[in-house]
């Protein structure tokens, strides 16, 4: 990489930094949820695509322990 090439490649990323500052407000508000979301969905794959993933499925659990003990206790 010769130096003209490393102050072109400095210029692009100011160039994209004022890009993204000359966004409306709620344009960069919609950018940086799009982007977190992103990364998150991103995250959940990863994470899910791991061979040690259970799903443990919390919800189930919860609704089955509360039906339990409705049937254990005896109405009056």
């Amino acid at each position: 990489m010769t130096s003209t090439d490393n102050e072109d490649f400095s210029y692009k990323r100011i160039n994209i930094f004022t890009m993204l500052s000359n966004l409306d407000p709620f344009q960069q508000l919609i950018l940086g949820v799009t982007a977190i979301a992103l990364i998150m969905i991103i995250l959940v794959i990863f994470l899910t695509g791991s061979p040690d993933y259970k799903n443990t499925d919390r919800l189930n659990k919860i609704i089955k322990f509360v039906e339990d003990n409705n049937k254990s206790t005896p109405s009056k």
